[in-house]
């Protein structure tokens, strides 16, 4: 079990190889809601039982600080919500790893991304076990 805060993300919980991310977008695993495209696979676990990229394009969301801020709320959202992925998937020695694509036009409030992430997150794990907990 890791020491980690059960609320914390860090460089370990990031999504960075080639191979990782090809991985998850070759998987044909989406879910996709009116804001977010959540594309995920399971894998054996590793150092992490929570492996998250975000990407916000810039053909959809000009401005930097707006893309940032998005990012930032996403992030927010699996961080206070990643507590229970984690529980889920150390009891099954499996790493969950995910790439959220944004694509809505406009600036998402926190609460409505959060909401978005909560029901996609639930929908995997239905997926993947049968039920939710």
């Amino acid at each position: 079990m890791s020491l980690a805060h059960p609320y914390s993300l860090n460089k370990k919980n990031s999504l960075k190889l080639k191979s990782d991310i090809d991985k998850v977008f070759k998987s044909n695993n989406k879910i996709r809601t009116d804001i977010i495209t959540v594309f995920y696979v399971f894998d054996e676990y590793s150092d992490s039982e929570l492996k998250i990229m975000v990407s916000v394009p810039k053909r959809i969301i000009k401005k930097a600080f707006q893309r940032n801020i998005i990012k930032r709320r996403i992030k927010e959202a699996i961080r206070l919500n990643s507590k229970d992925i984690r529980e889920q998937n150390l009891q099954n020695a499996l790493c969950l790893k995910i790439a959220i694509v944004f694509h809505s036009q406009n600036l998402s409030s926190f609460e409505k991304i959060q909401e978005k992430i909560v029901l996609s997150l639930q929908k995997i794990y239905k997926n993947r076990f049968g039920h939710v907990e």
